[in-house]
């Protein structure tokens, strides 16, 4: 993967809109720290490149083959990109560009076909919409389609009150009483913004400390709190240390009386800026801080001149609540056509269906095996 770091990264400057999780550097890293092998589950690595005629890179499909147990015979060999962490990667997919997509997964779904006997399902995900695409896949036997990954972004004018003016009555709203809670009480908000190697350590600390508070909270939707576990937190500081080395790093963070009250992880790709995970003290959100914090991240963008803010992925009210316009990746899965493969999945479901209500060491076991490495099915 470091051997074509630099073309794969000039394949992604060309996508837009931008996602860090299609760069070379997000899936290193995320290979490095995130990959699996031990009994229970191990990952080998399944990397493709598709070329053109001339030799130029068309894509790369950073995949995997997970099995299950991970020593042993394997009841279960799944073919997947890399993401397979607790929301850390939030679109999984090929890095190519929309015109060349379709060709790229004939290649590889053939290359696949070739290798039919190594693998029990394929997954499939973070496809444009395209029928040339959806033939491709439809044309080999065992394809079901799953309901698609939205992904919401903004594109930006070159003022902020040009902004405002186009968003919706409710919108507006609630801007006005996020900053007419604090003006009430005598309060000034600022945005500072973390962008150096030296000072992302305390920064990146201080973001974690708020993104477990703002999930540890029961009284308002739930959200998970993604970097709970050490490998998690490891992942996030290298690819932060990296960025920060290249210029990407944008830590916000929204200051209260001398106090950092919210803060957002943000990667700056070029004209374009991706707004990642969250958090905030609970105490203030009362004000709506993490809105606050956003409208000042927008203000910032704007007046940096870049052309879009991308919001994330997956379909809830504090995205769609500001107007934005969505992408959406198509994903389907595909079973192998190999007759060995099919009465390995007939154990495997059974075995898995069996383990649910069953408790002894036996069932125990099955239940662990049928979960990833975070504990979800």
């Amino acid at each position: 993967m470091e051997s074509v770091a630099a073309e794969w990264d000039a394949l992604e400057a060309q996508i837009s809109p931008r996602l860090p999780f299609r760069g070379a550097w997000w899936n290193i890293l995320w290979w490095r720290h995130f990959h699996e092998n031990r009994l229970l589950v191990s990952d080998a690595l399944r990397v493709f490149t598709v070329r053109d005629a001339s030799g130029s890179l068309l894509a790369v499909f950073p995949m995997m083959l997970t099995s299950r147990p991970g020593r042993g015979y394997a009841l279960h060999r799944m073919m997947q990109f890399f993401g397979s962490d607790p929301n850390l990667t939030e679109v999984r997919g090929p890095i190519c560009r929309r015109r060349d997509q379709a060709r790229a997964i004939v290649a590889v779904s053939a290359a696949l076909t070739q290798r039919g006997s190594e693998w029990d399902e394929v997954q499939w995900s973070g496809l444009r919409p395209d029928r040339e695409t959806r033939g491709a896949l439809e044309s080999v036997p065992g394809v079901r389609w799953t309901d698609p990954l939205e992904v919401f972004y903004l594109d930006l004018p070159s003022t902020w009150e040009e902004f405002k003016r186009t968003r919706s009555r409710n919108i507006k709203e609630s801007l006005r009483k996020c900053y007419n809670s604090l003006k009430r009480d005598e309060l000034a908000c600022s945005l500072q913004v973390v962008e150096t190697v030296g000072q992302a350590p305390d920064a990146l600390d201080e973001f974690l400390q708020m993104h477990a508070m703002r999930a540890a909270r029961q009284d308002t939707v739930q959200h998970p709190n993604v970097f709970a576990s050490e490998v998690s937190k490891s992942f996030l500081r290298d690819y932060a240390a990296y960025l920060a080395s290249i210029g990407g790093l944008r830590l916000f963070r929204l200051e209260v009386a001398g106090e950092t009250v919210a803060t957002r992880l943000g990667f700056q790709l070029g004209n374009e800026l991706y707004l990642s995970f969250s958090g905030y003290r609970p105490e203030w959100a009362p004000y709506s801080v993490a809105t606050t914090l956003v409208a000042e991240v927008l203000q910032w963008a704007i007046a940096q001149g870049l052309g879009i803010v991308n919001l994330s992925a997956g379909r809830d009210a504090s995205k769609t609540r500001w107007g934005p316009s969505v992408v959406s990746f198509e994903r389907a899965g595909q079973r192998s056509s190999d007759p060995s493969s099919a009465w390995r999945r007939r154990i495997y479901r059974a075995a898995r269906d069996r383990s649910r209500d069953d408790r002894s060491w036996p069932g125990r076991w099955l239940a662990t095996l049928r979960r990833n490495r975070f504990g979800a099915s």
